[in-house]
């Protein structure tokens, strides 16, 4: 079963892949003769491989187990044993395990539902690179399941994981700029998010790309024509394909789902590659007026002034180079009474687009964990 239409942000949440992807490690002769009777279908030869290894403490082989024991090939479906054999890899460091865990925890898979155990093992996953678990630990930290709702968090794991590549992280972005969720709206950075995860295989981002480019030529078109701009962001109740520019607070999250197509790649990386660049979107060529060149990159949020000013001396301890002839910019943010105050500490002043997203590619160069965003003059 798959079961991909999750709305977050008005969007799709991604297919998370959680117990298709067989492991077969280097030096592990039987574990990968067991997942090469997986995938022809000899479930009983794979069974037998797996077996002895996983009970030896193997935690490839304790995970591979598991996905016999969720789909039910070549054993009877038994989601209590998956969850004991999915808990044992996870604890054994496998981040695949780790993030199959977080799932089935999330959706109360083997085990009783718990949110913030679910949030906990997205975080070691996300830790260790795993990009859907970066992902879904996004979509927690904007939900506020198992974790209090925090935007600045939000943005860090899911820029994180549109770094890595991940096709629905990139459409993630477009799709918060295109609604004005937690970033300033802005129709030509969407466009450019859409376009990236569209590169990536994203079924949805050239469709996305098309309505929002035809969009910009409609605007155009009116505003040459004299009418006031506001016509030209007015829906037309009559197209299904005009889309809705609203900055209200977008629609809450339900839990990630769980795709069933299998997938043969190992799903942890031996070696923690470093961070992609980001490069900027491309100027908006709507803007006649020369731009004021003032960036800022926000690196974290804070609930006193004071954790934010000790954070400041331990990033510039930490990366010396980079923060030279930088100051810190820390704003004050009132979110109401339910979500409170924060302090965002930022760094300024940048002088270009370009400067900002150098700077934010430094830091995450020498640390994948460092959140840096950067910021427009008009934010």
């Amino acid at each position: 079963m798959s079961l991909c239409h999750t709305k977050f942000i008005s969007a799709l949440v991604p297919c998370v892949f959680l117990v298709t992807i067989l492991v077969a490690g280097p030096g592990r002769a039987d574990v990968h003769a067991g997942v090469e009777a997986y995938k022809k279908g000899d479930y009983k030869t794979a069974l037998r491989e797996f077996v002895d290894l996983a009970e030896r403490g193997d935690p490839r082989a304790q995970y591979n187990l598991a996905v016999m024991y969720l789909k039910g090939r070549g054993v009877e479906k038994n989601l209590a044993r998956a969850f004991d054999l999915q808990q044992r890899a996870a604890k054994g460091g496998l981040a695949a395990a780790q993030h199959g865990l977080a799932i089935m925890y999330y959706r109360g898979e083997g085990a009783e539902q718990d949110y913030k155990k679910a949030a906990e093992w997205f975080r070691r996953a996300a830790d260790r690179g795993f990009p859907t678990s970066q992902l879904n630990l996004g979509v927690m930290y904007f939900s506020g399941q198992g974790v209090k709702r925090d935007d600045a968090e939000v943005v860090k794991w899911i820029t994180m994981a549109a770094a890595k590549g991940l096709p629905e992280a990139l459409f993630r972005l477009g799709r918060m700029y295109e609604e004005g969720a937690i970033f300033t709206q802005s129709t030509q950075d969407a466009i450019y998010w859409y376009e990236k995860s569209s590169e990536r295989g994203h079924a949805d981002g050239e469709t996305q790309v098309k309505r929002l480019k035809a969009l910009l030529v409609a605007r155009r078109a009116t505003k040459d024509a004299g009418k006031k701009d506001t016509a030209a962001m007015e829906p037309d109740a009559k197209n299904s394909d005009a889309p809705a520019m609203s900055t209200k607070q977008p629609v809450l999250p339900v839990p990630p789902e769980v795709s069933a197509a299998p997938v043969d790649a190992p799903p942890e990386p031996k070696v923690v590659k470093p961070v992609p660049e980001m490069s900027p979107p491309p100027e908006s060529q709507s803007v006649s007026k020369p731009e004021i060149r003032i960036w800022r990159a926000q690196l974290a949020s804070f609930r006193t002034l004071r954790e934010a000013k000790r954070a400041w001396s331990k990033l510039k301890q930490a990366f010396s180079e980079e923060f030279r002839n930088l100051e810190s910019d820390i704003v004050r943010v009132d979110l109401g009474p339910e979500r409170g105050v924060y302090h965002r500490l930022r760094a300024a002043p940048l002088t270009s687009r370009d400067a900002a997203f150098a700077f934010c590619n430094r830091l995450k160069s020498k640390s994948a964990k460092q959140g840096c965003i950067p910021l427009s003059p008009s934010r």
